[in-house]
């Protein structure tokens, strides 16, 4: 949507933005100037790429990766960056293990950012993985993805969980079906999601494990948020034994998608992860992206913002719920500068259906 405000210097973006569809598509809705028209048109969200990407050194089971975050157009802010650790199996691809590293970034318009990591990863992993490096801004939006190249780890021990044996279910569902753990399947508040993984112990003793989980906005590279539940129990292991285990998972109470991340903690030695996608039902909307047309202005100058966005998550044709949410949106937008004192006054407005950019 485009914004028409006066103010004075600008130096931060408050957005807050509702959006409830039939749907889950990714829109961009734009208003011009001094009228309540609304026209739709595609643009470039972002051009955040990964470069110059490299794995430097292994030693056992630690990798030094370097490589450049690069940024064309536009400033993007909230950048995230991770490790996948990709196993292949007779039933796919599937990730082993994930290293999400801390940084936020905000990347300025033709820039390069370079940056240096550690990824050790878990003792339990054994064969040959595929490294891929991962961007994403904190709302879930991918940004760039790199295949970097394939290193062999050999297991030491400690608990393996094998991902390509994973799978979801609902606490007493009728017919027990299985879902995928990319698949975001949609519960209820008063559900409670189940994940089932096989197991293996790769020590040579008695082993005792706890269940370890966190919750995050829309991808595992989203906002870690508050969660209820889960089964805290600790699971014993024979020596070298293989088995089925099945946990309750714990889940955020606000409407909208997450993932949660599932490990096993045995005498201070993680198991990799395993993260499942879900979604809580209920009207959500997200702000996957915006951005401003300048970095700075002053008194008298017009702003644009664009904004992209994705409407409820629990609205796929494929929910379990087998209803949409109300086609209802709205949104409100203040710009403030560095004191936190509005330089105009707050726009709030309805956006009108959306069309699909391909």
């Amino acid at each position: 949507m485009r914004m028409m405000m006066r103010h004075t210097p600008v130096y931060a973006l408050c957005i807050l933005g509702v959006a409830l569809f039939s749907a889950p598509l990714f829109v961009f809705a734009q208003t011009p100037q001094k009228t309540s028209t609304t026209s739709s048109r595609a643009v470039t969200i972002a051009t955040v790429n990964i470069q110059n990407a490299k794995i430097i050194s292994q030693e056992g089971n630690t990798l030094r990766i370097s490589f450049d975050l690069t940024n064309r157009e536009g400033i993007q802010a909230g950048v995230r960056y991770a490790v996948d650790l990709i196993a292949t199996s007779t039933k796919g691809q599937f990730l082993a293990d994930e290293k999400i590293f801390p940084d936020t970034l905000t990347l300025a318009e033709h820039s390069s950012t370079p940056i240096e990591v550690i990824y050790t990863a878990p003792p339990s992993l054994s064969g040959t993985f595929t490294i891929l490096l991962v961007s994403r801004n904190e709302s879930g939006l991918p940004l760039g993805i790199n295949a970097i190249g394939t290193v062999s780890l050999a297991a030491t021990g400690g608990i393996e969980l094998i991902p390509s044996s994973c799978y979801l279910s609902v606490a007493n569902e009728k017919g027990s079906p299985h879902y995928a753990l990319t698949q975001g399947v949609d519960i209820a508040k008063d559900e409670s999601l189940q994940l089932s993984c096989t197991a293996t112990n790769h020590d040579s003793r008695d082993v005792t494990a706890t269940p370890a989980f966190e919750t995050h906005y829309r991808t595992s590279s989203g906002e870690s948020v508050a969660q209820s539940g889960g089964d805290t129990a600790s699971i014993s292991f024979s020596p070298n034994e293989k088995k089925v285990i099945t946990v309750a998972l714990p889940k955020a109470e606000t409407p909208q998608s997450y993932v949660v991340s599932f490990s096993l903690n045995s005498g201070g030695t993680m198991s990799n992860t395993v993260s499942a996608h879900y979604v809580v039902q209920g009207s959500s909307a997200t702000i996957l992206a915006l951005s401003l047309d300048k970095d700075y202005y002053k008194a008298g100058d017009t702003s644009a913002l664009t904004l992209f966005w994705s409407p409820s998550t629990d609205s796929s044709p494929h929910s379990r719920a087998g209803t949409t949410s109300p086609s209802v949106v709205s949104y409100t937008a203040t710009l403030t500068n560095g004191r936190g004192t509005p330089c105009a006054e707050a726009l709030t407005a309805p956006l009108k259906s959306p069309k699909i950019f391909l």
